[in-house]
């Protein structure tokens, strides 16, 4: 494992983010081979959706802040992708922001990578708990140090993906989550 801080100085480096992107292509057939059901990469993590597997972080961190230009630009990112498919754009939602952003704080100050927190509630229960009702809910969540690989990851995973162009939801919230030399947290949330 790399340090956090030497991690953060070559991600910042415009020579480390090109290494980081050709990482990205040539991870590619090695995950072919081995799959699974967290996506641990050089670049990013993510957890299958609809499964109860939990990564624990090895670190717990209260210095995070609110990344509003990421939640910006993953929403731009989604809608273009869905657009470009013939799909109609996703609405953004505030109330299902409120909770994606709870829950990639959860992550980070509690350590884990997980649809489930510690206590074992799931997005459902948490939009339940927040007074939303849905027929259809759905979670993607991304550990990376950018939004644009955090977006790379989900559009080249099948789950993933299936969430971002479901035709059964048609509201997003998405929180992202700094955590300085940790990297991002990023959750979506999808409802009908």
């Amino acid at each position: 494992p790399i340090q956090p801080t030497i991690k953060k100085a070559v991600l910042d480096s415009s020579f480390g983010s090109q290494i980081l992107k050709n990482a990205y292509t040539l991870e590619q057939p090695v995950k072919q081979v081995f799959g699974g059901v967290a996506n641990d990469s050089l670049t990013f993590l993510t957890i299958k959706p609809k499964t109860d597997e939990r990564v624990n972080l090895g670190f717990q961190t209260n210095q995070i802040s609110v990344d509003s230009a990421s939640e910006i630009k993953m929403l731009d990112l989604v809608n273009e992708e869905r657009v470009s498919r013939g799909l109609k754009a996703l609405v953004f939602d505030e109330r299902l922001r409120v909770i994606a952003r709870a829950h990639s704080e959860d992550m980070f100050k509690q350590g884990y990578f997980s649809h489930y927190s510690p206590e074992g509630l799931t997005v459902a229960d948490r939009a339940l708990n927040s007074g939303i009702d849905f027929l259809v809910i759905g979670e993607n969540l991304a550990y990376a140090p950018s939004v644009e690989l955090a977006h790379s990851g989900f559009m080249n995973s099948e789950g993933h993906r299936a969430n971002i162009l479901s035709e059964n939801y048609g509201k997003i919230g998405i929180g992202a989550i700094d955590g300085g030399i940790y990297g991002k947290m990023f959750t979506q949330v999808f409802l009908n």
